[in-house]
């Protein structure tokens, strides 16, 4: 594929990826509630990405790529009234890049975790600020995943190919591991996906 076809086709992915978000911020805040999960409680809701695209040729702490700083503006822009308070991410360029256009639009400094924690471990530490607001997550290709199972309370998903960067998850979570979640990605459209609801 020449230069001009790859960048034509990064455009396009991006601008579904746009109007599948916004699809998914329009579900997450407006009265229009799934029957099948908890309503009788605000959830907090806790958005979750994996570092846009990263510069391969670099082997230690790799910065993003064009391609890769033009996700993370549009991230910034799309999750920029999603009531988001607290951001989270690892101590890594590719995710404090990722994270850094939305950060500074809010005014936010983005709280630094370990990822190789274990999941269940850094809940606390994530959910603590759910008195704040909405939070956002930036991890890596295996830490999102895992972090996603560990606020559903099972395993739902694996890791993320290392060639995938558009995975969103979007978490909303009542507590005591009652949750329901939507994953979006690019050509799949905004599927809504019950998981951890109440049966």
């Amino acid at each position: 594929m020449d230069v001009k076809a790859a960048s034509s086709n990064h455009g396009i992915m991006l601008k579904y990826l746009s109007i599948f978000l916004a699809l998914a911020l329009a579900s997450c805040f407006s009265g229009g509630a799934d029957e099948s999960v908890p309503t009788n409680d605000q959830p907090v809701t806790i958005f979750l990405v994996r570092h846009a695209e990263k510069d391969l040729e670099i082997a230690e702490d790799p910065p993003l790529t064009p391609a890769g700083e033009e996700r993370s503006e549009l991230l910034g822009r799309l999750l920029a009234d999603a009531g988001i308070a607290t951001i989270f991410s690892s101590d890594t360029r590719r995710t404090l890049s990722t994270a850094a256009p939305l950060a500074d639009q809010l005014g936010l400094e983005p709280i630094i975790y370990n990822p190789k924690q274990d999941p269940s471990d850094l809940l606390p530490i994530f959910l603590n600020a759910r008195e704040r607001g909405n939070i956002l997550i930036v991890g890596h290709s295996n830490t999102i995943p895992a972090t996603v199972n560990a606020l559903l309370g099972e395993e739902r998903y694996s890791n993320l190919d290392e060639s995938t960067y558009d995975k969103v998850f979007v978490v909303h979570h009542w507590g005591m591991q009652e949750a329901a979640a939507y994953m979006l990605s690019v050509g799949a459209g905004n599927e809504k996906i019950p998981v951890g609801a109440r049966n």
